[in-house]
Formats: C-alpha cells, sequence, structure tokens
C-alpha cells in the first residue's frame, strides 16, 4: 500500500488561504516568507523530530513542519513538476 506522506506545492506569487472554524474562507496569508527563487539552486532538508514530526529546512533555515503518518511508514521520496535534482543524502 501507498500513501503521500507529504504534498507540497510550492507556488510562486502565491497566497495561502484557509477555512475558518465557522467554515468560511479567512483572508489570504502572504506573511512567513518564500524561500525559493526561480532558477536559483537551493538545499531541502527533512529532519524527523520528535512524535512523528517532518521537520523543513530551506538553505539551513527552518520553513515548515508536517506531521501526519508515522515516520516509520514512509519508504520512498516521489519529486515532480519543474525541479531538477543535483543530489540526495539519505542520513540515519
Amino acid at each position: 500500500m501507498h500513501f503521500i506522506c507529504l504534498s507540497k506545492s510550492f507556488l510562486f506569487e502565491a497566497a495561502r488561504n484557509a477555512r475558518n472554524k465557522e467554515g468560511r474562507w479567512g483572508l489570504p496569508e502572504t506573511s512567513g516568507g518564500f524561500p525559493f527563487k526561480v532558477g536559483q539552486p537551493f538545499v531541502l532538508e527533512f529532519r524527523a523530530g520528535a512524535k512523528d514530526v517532518i521537520n523543513i529546512y530551506v538553505d539551513e533555515k527552518y520553513f515548515t513542519y508536517f506531521v501526519r503518518y508515522s515516520l516509520s511508514k514512509i519508504t520512498q521520496l516521489h519529486i515532480r513538476q519543474d525541479i531538477i535534482v543535483s543530489s540526495i543524502t539519505l542520513c540515519k
């Protein structure tokens, strides 16, 4: 069985929006920064944290986190869209 543990879309010139607890759309969020620049290389790190958290760093700076499944169930890395991967390093 395969499942998607993490799905991130890195869209340039985009705002984030979310539904509030009343079920209505909130105001767009544009704060928090966006560390990517078109055509510029970057180092993307996924670091395991406590309680199955995946901390995401860009160029050694904390970017965001993600938690959904047990880290022991993650067996694959799937990269898609317009990105060129120059290397992948797996650490224990």
